[in-house]
């Protein structure tokens, strides 16, 4: 089989630029979709990219370790305070 991969397709337009069947219309949503998906992966390949997201994991990463944390802390004065109590 055959693949058509960044094919232009040539579609034929009405008077006024209107496509002119349904069939038509569904392929230039996806040549749209193709060109912004692109556009998407040329944005997620930068290099500046790459790294603020690294930076957002480590942040999230930090963050849950300080949150469980602060839950075992709680836990465990709870649990002193039933002792005392």
């Amino acid at each position: 089989m055959a693949r058509f991969k960044d094919f232009d397709w040539n579609l034929t337009r009405l008077p006024g630029g209107r496509i002119e069947t349904w069939q038509q219309a569904e392929i230039a949503v996806l040549m749209d979709l193709r060109d912004e998906l692109k556009s998407l992966n040329a944005v997620f390949a930068c290099r500046n990219v790459q790294v603020g997201f690294a930076a957002l994991s480590k942040m999230a990463r930090l963050n849950e370790i300080a949150f469980k944390r602060r839950v075992d802390n709680a836990v465990r004065k709870r649990l002193a305070r039933k002792k005392r109590g």
